[in-house]
This record gives C-alpha cells, sequence and structure tokens, in this order.
C-alpha cells in the first residue's frame, strides 16, 4: 500500500512504532470501495431507518444507512427480516437473534447513488424530518 502512495508514516520506511495513515489517495479508495458496496445494495429499503449490511472484514463491518442514527449502537438481526404480507406460517413467536454493532465512524460518508457523488449530509429525500 505504500508503495501505491496509498498509506504515509510519520517517520521513515521501515521505524518500528511509526504511525500509518491513509493518504489522499488511500482516502479516495476507500471510497470508491464503498460506494461500489453501496450501489449494490438495491433496491433501497422502504423504511428509511433500516441499514443494510454491505460489507464484513473480520469484526469490521460496512453498514449502509438511509438517515443520520440517533444512537452509535444499532442492532443487526441474523437474517432479513421478512416481507409484509408474507403468507408464511409464522405464529410470530419465534425471535430474531440480533448483535449490536458499534457506529465507529466520527464522520460518515454520504452518498447520492443517483448521481455516484460523495455528499457533505444525507440526500434531501433521506433526511429526518
Amino acid at each position: 500500500m505504500r508503495n501505491d502512495g496509498l498509506v504515509a508514516s510519520d517517520l521513515s520506511a521501515g521505524s518500528r512504532g511509526a504511525r500509518i495513515h491513509l493518504t489522499e489517495s488511500g482516502w479516495e479508495s476507500v471510497r470508491d470501495d464503498e460506494l461500489a458496496r453501496a450501489t449494490e445494495a438495491s433496491p433501497l429499503p422502504d423504511d428509511t431507518s433500516m441499514c443494510c449490511l454491505l460489507a464484513r472484514d473480520g469484526p469490521n463491518l460496512l453498514l449502509g444507512v438511509m438517515e443520520p442514527t440517533d444512537s452509535p449502537l444499532l442492532l443487526i438481526p441474523d437474517r432479513p427480516p421478512r416481507p409484509v404480507g408474507d403468507d408464511s406460517s409464522s405464529t410470530g413467536s419465534d425471535g430474531v437473534p440480533w448483535s449490536w454493532a458499534v457506529l465507529r465512524e466520527r464522520n460518515p460518508r454520504w452518498f447520492d447513488l443517483s448521481s455516484m457523488e460523495v455528499k457533505p449530509a444525507p440526500p434531501p429525500s433521506a433526511a429526518p424530518p
């Protein structure tokens, strides 16, 4: 990644204890990857409070959200919800195991999927009232 100019260090190459950080090119690569994964999350849910698991890398999750959240904690079910009006024979007594996801991104990136652009805030159609 260093040879590709995606990361840089505050010390010379090979130094122990050096802090490594993404360069602007590295952040651009991350944004491109996030946007590519977000475009695969269609159709978008009708409920804008829902989130979508876009990718997983070990304990790290890339989540797609339609609007800002009130809490850094999100409940993630172990399977997608059933469509409304599903004619299954469920009595509603079966629980769904949930896991907590903690949002750690200080400045989430917002994408307008119709224009494929990074936006400073959620698109107006997804903004809370």
